[in-house]
């Protein structure tokens, strides 16, 4: 974990998105609904610090890095920059606090506007910022930017269409970086691309941050790539945090079974295990109402009936104190390896350890 002081506090934050209610609904005076996408999160980024965020698609990771970047209204909750916080900050304040944190986004297509060009493309964010610079001054600040994430300063006039995905990434990354921001927050920036240009990307990044020494909030489903370029990461479901650790501690000694759980159904390298995978099975809880209690319960090979009716707290689990997981039977599973899920699969019963008020849940897949 980075010693650097705390660049970025999260406490506590939460975004419900309302649901439309019908007219009927509205006359007889039903309760407002929600869906709970980011449900009471709480942890930190330091100073030139990578931290992955992992987990399934719908578990929150996108809503909570816009939340960070201030692309959505948090419901509740502090997001301290710096010890600032601007959860609510708005108009010039907010504007003038956005080149801190910038976003790289997933779809490079839908990000970059096919009617502008290179240099237009890049220098938005500085002319949002510094409206006075004329067009000379703006060209020559993307020309000398370019080369740091890998394309030709003679590109300043070409369109988007004219490049490949990793090339419509690089240009992103170079409107991301134009303001020098402090923090980048990088939604799945490599999952639309193939690997060879996946492995450029990641270089370029890590190369990137040591020179400029920002910090990274990585959302990914590629755990290789936060293995790669993460100090820590961060496992969401349902909105809430799993576990978060040091990159070691969490993906070698995972705590949280749903932790366990993904890493066990990462492919391997190994033909004994090329006909199986582990899957996640269970009913998935509503996050319109969710149920007490944690919210795996009804997904977890190691489930209790306390699992069902509190919910656990997040808390450090064994000699690393910076390691936390919220899990009442952490220091039950702790030193279940994740491949040992693939075991009970195929035999329908949980190791001897934590075999009082257990039970499996998963199916074997082909």
């Amino acid at each position: 974990m980075s010693s650097a002081p705390t660049l970025v506090q999260i406490e506590d934050i939460q975004k419900y998105f309302p649901l439309t209610r019908s007219l009927t609904e509205t006359l007889r005076g039903h309760a407002k609904l929600a869906i709970r996408a980011v449900d009471g999160v709480s942890f930190n980024v330091n100073h030139g610090e990578s931290v992955g965020l992992i987990g399934e698609s719908g578990s929150g990771k996108t809503t909570l890095g816009w939340l960070i970047s201030r692309l959505h209204e948090p419901t509740a909750g502090r997001i301290l920059f710096e010890g600032q916080d601007v959860a609510h900050l708005q108009g010039t304040r907010l504007r003038a606090w956005r080149r801190n944190v910038q976003v790289v986004f997933q779809d490079p297509v839908g990000s970059l506007d096919p009617r502008m060009r290179v240099w237009e493309i890049v220098s938005e964010p500085i002319r949002a910022q510094e409206p006075g610079l004329g067009r000379a001054e703006l060209r020559r600040r993307v020309a000398e930017l370019l080369p740091t994430v890998g394309l030709m300063p003679e590109i300043l006039d070409q369109y988007p269409h004219e490049f490949s995905g990793g090339g419509r990434q690089r240009l992103s990354l170079a409107r991301a970086l134009s303001l020098r921001p402090k923090l980048i927050v990088l939604d799945e920036p490599t999952s639309a691309l193939d690997v060879a240009v996946q492995a450029q990307i990641l270089n370029r990044l890590v190369a990137l941050q040591s020179e400029f020494r920002f910090a990274y909030l990585l959302i990914t489903h590629n755990v290789s790539a936060v293995k790669y370029v993460a100090d820590r990461v961060a496992v969401l479901y349902l909105g809430k945090l799993a576990e978060i650790g040091s990159v070691r501690e969490v993906l070698e000694h995972p705590t949280h079974p749903y932790t366990k759980a993904l890493l066990a159904a990462l492919p391997v390298p190994d033909v004994r295990r090329r006909r199986a995978r582990y899957r996640i099975s269970g009913e998935i809880p509503t996050l319109i109402r969710p149920p007490p209690g944690c919210r795996f319960a009804t997904r977890c090979p190691f489930v209790i009936d306390r699992c069902r009716v509190e919910e656990p707290l997040l808390r450090s689990i064994g000699k690393d104190p910076t390691h936390l997981a919220a899990c009442h039977r952490a220091e039950e599973v702790i030193d279940i390896a994740p491949e040992t899920l693939m075991a009970m699969e195929g035999s329908g019963a949980a190791p001897s350890p934590i075999a009082p008020g257990s039970h499996l849940v998963g199916t074997t897949g082909g």
